[in-house]
This record gives structure tokens, sequence and C-alpha cells, in this order.
């Protein structure tokens, strides 16, 4: 749990981080990027105008002298195919002379546009026209290739920043998350150690409060009035009850302390399976019924039996407890693909509301409607079945309606 807690923290810093960084790079790219653009865009109304006035100054046949120079292109295009027009030079200049001549005039502001060259190469130009005449249009474009790798150059270092961002963002996630868990950590393992030492400590008195009543119940017998022996009744009932909190309790604790040890061994879950719901029918004989839907009796698992057979007695107390007297308690067994046993334990109870169901197997938690105080336990059962499952790498989940009753299935490795 805590785990799962310090990867969501080193999560949420790590990401809050990096997409701050993010945007400021990207705002800072598109920045530069409108600046370059900015500055190309008034070089070429700059152009455009100059060319403009030249060709105003000249005369009226458009037989002028080569007007291509080495920084920019220009080309006048006339409805008349008799008035010749100016032809530039170069591959980059003939390339902007098939461009412009399928383009509208007129455009004041500049336009960004890429040209494919014969040699497959792209060349990324920004253009604008303007009307000499009505017969004659004038196109300026200006070569801005070596802006725009610059521009492709700044994507990519700002790219690999990124990145390096991204890894400096995890690392300090990480170190932000331990630093906020740490005194999480330190009152969560206060509290497990005080509850492994009190667990410890409780053993010993309960062990004698059980004894003396024992003895006061034997010495005492023919002499306890009705009243007597009712509150005994109780007084013992109360001492089961503490003797199985403290045994949950040293159970979670030799978990967290990592002492919990495993006798694995190959066994039949079928066999184990009939003897326990054997037990429960004669302990709740009369009361309900517990039946064992197994079509496959041939199941060998390689775990540890007690383990197992305190799981199946941690289900099957659960369904008893929270189902109406006279119902029937299920437990079907099946044989999955890949070598799994999968096996379910199904109440017709009061159910569990669909918002409680992802907490059932938190320590302590209890579903308040249908579930109260007075079917007894302390909130740790499914704790411990949680733990069970997960030592034999296992999973553990449930299924519930409310007024239909709560089914909880368990998947484990098998043998054959």
């Amino acid at each position: 749990m805590l785990n799962h807690l310090r990867k969501k923290l080193t999560w949420n810093y790590s990401s809050w981080f990096f997409v701050t960084l993010l945007i400021v790079l990207a705002v800072l790219y598109l920045l530069v990027k409108s600046m370059l653009f900015e500055t190309a865009n008034e070089d070429i109304q700059d152009i455009l105008h100059y060319e403009l006035a030249k060709y105003k100054d000249q005369d009226d046949t458009l037989e002028r002298k080569e007007t291509s120079r080495s920084l920019y292109f220009t080309e006048t295009v006339q409805k008349f195919p008799h008035r010749a027009a100016v032809q530039p030079k170069g591959k980059e200049a003939q390339a902007f002379r098939a461009f412009v001549r399928g383009q509208k005039c007129c455009r004041s502001e500049g336009q960004l546009e890429s040209l494919s060259m014969h040699s497959r190469d792209e060349m990324h130009i920004i253009y604008a026209s303007a009307r000499i005449d009505k017969n004659t249009m004038l196109f300026v474009g200006k070569n801005i290739s070596s802006i725009h790798e610059k521009i492709e150059h700044w994507f990519f270092s700002l790219a690999l920043i990124g990145l390096a961002a991204l890894i400096i963002s995890v690392i300090m996630g990480d170190r932000l998350a331990r630093k906020a868990m740490k005194p999480i950590i330190q009152n969560i393992e206060g509290k497990k150690k005080f509850i492994a030492d009190a667990s410890h400590e409780l053993r010993t008195p309960i062990s004698i409060f059980s004894a003396s009543l024992e003895v006061l119940e034997q010495e005492e017998k023919d002499k306890l009035s009705p009243f007597s022996q009712e509150t005994l009744n109780e007084l013992k009932d109360e001492i089961r009850h503490m003797n199985g909190l403290v045994a949950n309790l040293l159970t979670l604790a030799k978990e967290d302390a990592g002492q919990t040890k495993m006798n694995k061994a190959s066994f039949s879950f079928a066999e184990l399976a009939e003897k326990v719901i054997h037990q429960y029918q004669r302990l709740h004989e009369g009361k309900r019924l517990f039946v064992l839907n197994m079509p496959d009796d041939k199941i060998l698992v390689e775990a540890d039996r007690v383990r197992i057979k305190e799981l199946l007695h941690i289900l099957l107390d659960n369904a008893s407890k929270y189902s109406d007297p006279g119902s029937s308690i299920y437990m079907t067994v099946e044989k999955e693909e890949g070598r799994i046993l999968s096996f379910t334990v199904e109440d017709k109870g009061a159910g569990i509301p669909t918002e409680e169901i992802p907490y059932l197997f938190d320590r302590f938690y209890r579903v308040e409607k249908g579930r109260s105080r007075q079917t007894g336990g302390a909130g740790l059962g499914l704790t411990i079945a949680k733990v069970i499952t997960d030592l034999h790498h296992g999973t553990i989940g449930a299924e519930s309606e409310l007024g239909k009753g709560t089914a909880f299935t368990v998947k484990l490795p098998i043998l054959s």
C-alpha cells in the first residue's frame, strides 16, 4: 500500500513539474517561431513594395532585365501570352515560377509555403503578391529554408530539453514523494509496532482470564444461577472473540515484518473443500444450507494447506454472518485455462453498496449498512484473506448487489 502511494505521489509530482515545463517550452518555441516569421514577413513586404515601385517606374512593355536576386525571386504573371513575363533563373526560381502560375492575386501579407524540388528536396518560402495593372500580377518570394532549418533545430533542442526534463521530473518527483512519505511511514510503522507488541502482551492475560473462567465454571457449576450462567457464557464468547482478534493482529504483524512462513505442499483442493463444507454444514445444520459445486474433483494445488483452509473459513464465516437464516451459501470450484484454480463463495444476504467494494480488504474497514457490529469481527478477516491470497500469488475480488447477495472469487495457481 505504501509503495503504491509513493508511486502515485511520484507520478503526481513529476507530472505537474513536467507539464509546467512542457508548457513553458512550447510557449518559448512558438514565441521564437513567431518572431522569425514576423521578421521574414516584414522583409517580404518590403521587397514587394520595392519591386512594385520599380515596375511602376518603368514602361508598360515589361521588357525588363532579369529581376531575380540571390535572396529572393520575382515573377510577373500576365493574362496575355504575347506579352513576355520575366524568367527567373535557377532551380529555386523555376520552382517558384511554377508555383505562382496557379496562385491568385493579391496577398500583401506574407504566406508560408513548401515547394518540391526536382531533387526531391523541399524549399520553404514566404511570398506576397500585388497587382501591377489589370492584366499583370507581381509575385515576390523569399527562400527561408535556412530559417526553417533553424526552427527545426530549435524544436529538436527543445525536445531534448523536454526529454531531460522528463527524467529530472521523475527523479525530483520520487525524492519529493519519499520526503512526503517519511512522516507517514514513521507513523504507520509506529502503529504496526504497537499493534504487534500489544497483541503479544494481550495473549497472556486473555489466556489467564479464559482458564479462570473454565475453573470457575467447573467449581461453581451447581451453584450458578441462570443469570450467572448466562453471564459466564457471554464472557466466554467475548474471550473467544478477543482470541480471534489477537490471532488476526499477530498474523498481520508477522506479514508486516516479513516473518510469515509458508509450508507449501501438494494436496487435493477438492478434498479440503469437501471437508470444510461438511464441517460448516454440521455447524449450521437446520439454519443454512452449504452447497459445493465442483465439476472436477482432481484439482491439485501447491500451497500452504493450513492457510488455504483458513482462507476458506474466512469466506464461509463471512457469508454465514451476512446471510439470512435458512438461506443457501454456494461454493463453486472451477479449473480455468492457464492452470488457474477459481473458487467463488456466494451468499444471498443484504449485499454491499458498489462504492464500498474497493475498501473491503482494508484493515478494520466495515460496511455500515447491513453489516453492523452485532455480527462480530473487527474488519480484519477479509484483510487476512487478501494476505493469504497474495502470499500464494493469487487474486481475490468481490461482486455484490444490494438485496441480492455477495460473491467473493479467489484465483490461485494449480499443479494439474
